[in-house]
């Protein structure tokens, strides 16, 4: 990681509000947090491409129409796609970066989001909820707000055999500040499908929607 850090002190600013990278000083840092196994290839180039240039602000980071929905810098992202292709991977990585970015530095605070996996939460959720059913100490509101990212959304099961937890979680954080990053195997029709169109429509409004293709890294 001392290349991150040597990246990032040529950013540094007294002012620690947001701003955006310079693309080419963002590519630097996030090669070397992803480290010299990281696959990228004719599969996944362009949405590489894409996630990159919409972490480090770009603009106009649709160029390669990787987007299937109206593109904007205001929302969170949607990634879907079989397993094994690299979208975890992919947010890993940016959690990474994010975790070393200090007050004191100019960075995109999407950078830095509290990270959950769908199917984990649901689960530790009814374990607390079963112990103390009047009182549990599972705060959920606790991710109401700020930047989120929802691993394998769609994996989870129903919580108590009824409720859609992460469906329902995902629709709240519409009345609040802050960027949805989810990855999922489910194509919006499916997040229809199961979740109703009032959610796919809440997706379609808040994230970016992201087609992730090609052959498994498994």
């Amino acid at each position: 990681m001392d290349n991150i850090k040597q990246a990032l002190e040529t950013i540094k600013n007294e002012n620690s509000t947001e701003r955006f990278f310079d693309f080419k000083v963002f590519n630097k840092i996030f090669l070397s947090a992803a480290g010299e196994n990281y696959q990228i290839n004719s599969d996944n180039e362009k949405i590489i491409e894409t996630l990159k240039m919409y972490f480090s602000g770009v603009e106009d980071f649709n160029q390669f129409g990787c987007v299937s929905n109206k593109f904007s810098l205001n929302k969170g992202i949607y990634l879907w796609g079989e397993n094994g292709v690299g979208k975890s991977q992919f947010f890993n990585i940016i959690h990474k970066i994010g975790s070393k970015m200090k007050p004191g530095y100019k960075y995109p605070t999407r950078l830095k989001f509290t990270k959950i996996n769908s199917k984990l939460f649901s689960e530790n959720y009814m374990q607390e909820v079963r112990k103390k059913p009047e009182n549990t100490n599972f705060e959920l509101s606790r991710y109401y707000k700020g930047n989120l990212y929802i691993g394998d959304f769609g994996k989870e099961d129903l919580v108590f055999g009824k409720k859609e937890l992460i469906g329902d979680l995902i629709y709240i954080r519409n009345r609040y500040t802050g960027f949805s990053f989810i990855t999922s195997n489910l194509s919006p029709f499916e997040v229809a499908i199961r979740y109703g169109t009032a959610l796919a429509d809440r997706i379609n409004q808040d994230c970016n929607i992201i087609q992730w293709t090609g052959e498994s890294f498994r």
